[in-house]
């Protein structure tokens, strides 16, 4: 559900999936290990390695984020809002939908109360101004939200990226849902976050990464 201001609401009656990525990744990691991938973590990469890699490899993919490295070596930029929110033991049964809220009194994109299990995650896309916590604070008092919070977190979402061209020489279209390198032999790909290809309503990306992987498969 979308809610607006005077209480209007708009449906969208269709099914879909709330991601837990700290078990994703890590399952990701084990499928890649088992077919013969390495995986390392606590690495910092330079474009220096990125250069080197892509050298040595076919394709490079950079995921690493809206301060993306890689982006340094492909080139061209993008804008960033902070998303904050609470990960909230609630009091209630979780509802079967994700609810967005447009309201500038909160946020000056939208706030959320997506449910994930047992957990909602309750939080809204920041100004910047140093209030947004206590915005965050009046959202959950406003809509009733009660609970324990378990976790309280910050990050940075990557959108309205620049560099949007083709990942194959052989294709023709540009796609929203990879980016060319060109300081390295045209093998050198961003996507998701790093690329800034995320949801420009949203500011989502999962759905944008899953179709990059596909077309780069």
């Amino acid at each position: 559900s979308w809610f607006f201001p005077d209480d209007v609401e708009a449906r969208v009656h269709q099914r879909g999936h709330t991601m837990a990525r700290e078990r994703w990744i890590p399952a990701m990691a084990e499928e890649c290990r088992a077919l013969g991938a390495e995986y390392k973590t606590g690495v910092k990469v330079s474009t220096d390695d990125i250069m080197k890699m892509s050298r040595e490899a076919d394709l490079v993919i950079g995921t690493d984020g809206p301060g993306s490295v890689t982006r340094k070596v492909v080139g061209g930029s993008h804008a960033t809002m902070l998303g904050i929110q609470y990960r909230i033991e609630p009091t209630e049964p979780s509802p079967e939908r994700l609810m967005f809220y447009t309201d500038k009194r909160y946020s000056p994109e939208y706030s959320w109360i997506f449910p994930r299990g047992d957990l909602w995650n309750v939080g809204l896309l920041a100004s910047g101004d140093g209030h947004d916590w206590e915005r965050l604070d009046r959202f959950m008092a406003d809509k009733g939200v009660a609970g324990k919070v378990r976790k309280r977190e910050a990050y940075p979402i990557g959108f309205f990226g620049d560099k949007v061209q083709s990942a194959r020489r052989d294709m023709v279209s540009s796609a929203p849902t990879r980016c060319l390198g060109n300081g390295s032999g045209g093998n050198v790909v961003l996507v998701g976050d790093a690329a800034g290809l995320t949801n420009p309503i949203t500011k989502g990306g999962m759905s944008a990464v899953v179709y990059a992987a596909v077309i780069l498969a």
